[in-house]
């Protein structure tokens, strides 16, 4: 499997995360690298994004005992993500939930609406972090130039693949979408390097869908993968990955918190393609003085009068 350059290591241009500045909000960051890390950093990790407003009050030894890591560890971990040690990660993350305040699960009434509302918005704001302009453009670009587009998904994801696909009719392309696994598998088949082939998976592991992708990667297709996760087998497949952020609230969870994030990505990816496929603005002609009748070229003359 293709693994992911791990945060804090080098990027395709050399440039490693050497700040705190450099990762933007800190707990998707840690969401998406979940599957990159071994079992003790994961336990630092998953105690992190269930208790963030605790975690930002904990001393070393305290985090420690939490979660069950000691503390060179936690060092690594934070290391891993690219801050100096537990202190700067600390205020990292005290600085996003200052900014962005989590609701309480003991809600009631309309605070309930609220709390679901900034769940959501969370969600929004932690995917579009993540969105990469030259990815977005890439794909777009992809989508625009293929005879055939045919997207995958199974359950909620197959949802996302369906409104995927419809947006993309709407926007003029050649799109379907594909929810079961049986039809999923033998209409991969027709797929050649015209094709664009693109699979929805919150989790990445989907049996199916990750067998369509590969049938569809081997017969030549440009492969995309939608998903929530990191350095996941599907990612290992796909050419481009556009990735999202889940947020299960405690007041609902539930599979369709998957969507919120993929929703942004979708709007996203058809405004790009729309902007590609609208027509360069073009100079029109010199505005001036029209040439007087007979004057200009091409101008029909005033007739002339015999003369005597």
């Amino acid at each position: 499997m293709t693994k992911r350059p791990s945060p804090g290591t080098p990027d395709r241009k050399g440039a490693g995360i050497s700040s705190s500045a450099a990762i933007g909000p800190l707990l998707p960051h840690i969401r998406m690298s979940m599957d990159e890390l071994p079992g003790a950093m994961k336990r630092i990790g998953k105690y992190l994004l269930e208790n963030p407003d605790t975690a930002v009050r904990l001393s070393m030894s305290e985090l420690s005992r939490n979660t069950r890591s000691g503390e060179a560890t936690i060092v690594r971990f934070c290391r891993a993500l690219g801050f100096a040690g537990l202190r700067e990660l600390k205020l990292h993350l005290a600085g996003d939930l200052a900014r962005h305040p989590r609701p309480g699960a003991d809600s009631d009434g309309g605070g309930v609406v609220d709390a679901i509302l900034e769940t959501h918005l969370r969600a929004l704001r932690d995917t579009r972090s993540l969105i990469e302009p030259e990815t977005l453009h890439a794909v777009a670009a992809r989508l625009v130039a293929a005879r055939r587009i045919d997207i995958f998904g199974a359950g909620v994801s197959g949802l996302v693949a369906e409104l995927l696909a419809y947006h993309l009719l709407l926007s003029g392309l050649t799109a379907q979408a594909l929810t079961d696994p049986t039809y999923m598998l033998e209409i991969a088949h027709g797929l050649d390097r015209d094709s664009v082939a693109v699979a929805v998976s919150g989790s990445g592991v989907s049996p199916d869908t990750l067998d369509m992708l590969k049938r569809a990667k081997d017969a030549g297709a440009f492969t995309v993968a939608i998903t929530n996760r990191a350095g996941t087998p599907l990612t290992a497949l796909a050419d481009r990955v556009l990735s999202a952020v889940t947020q299960e609230s405690p007041l609902t969870g539930g599979a369709f918190a998957i969507a919120t994030g993929h929703l942004l990505l979708i709007d996203a990816l058809v405004a790009e393609i729309g902007r590609l496929r609208s027509p360069p603005a073009s100079a029109g002609p010199a505005r001036g003085r029209a040439p007087r009748s007979g004057r200009g070229a091409g101008a029909p003359g005033r007739p002339r009068r015999s003369g005597r």
